[in-house]
């Protein structure tokens, strides 16, 4: 796909996408950039000065262990957004 269309029908598309993202979280919610930030603000703060040689994953708990593999019928279903996009 061109990227300029890409960048067209994103927010067509961005249901879709959310709602499998949300399936595979254990959290069951994506997350937003404002968790990494707050992620990121803690570590430059005094509250995490006793902190040290640690890996902060902020990923709602997806690399504990769950599946990233995407279901069939995921995949249909972005694939006829898609496709519904592009006709």
């Amino acid at each position: 796909m061109d990227p300029a269309e890409a960048d067209r029908t994103a927010s067509a598309l961005e249901p879709t996408f959310l709602e499998a993202l949300e399936s595979h979280q254990p959290i069951r919610r994506a997350g937003i950039s404002d968790y990494v930030a707050r992620a990121a603000l803690w570590l430059a703060s005094d509250a995490s000065s006793f902190v040290t040689g640690q890996d902060l994953a902020v990923d709602g708990g997806i690399s504990a262990g769950r599946p990233a593999s995407v279901a069939i019928a995921e995949r249909a279903t972005i694939g006829k957004a898609f496709a519904a996009i592009l006709a």
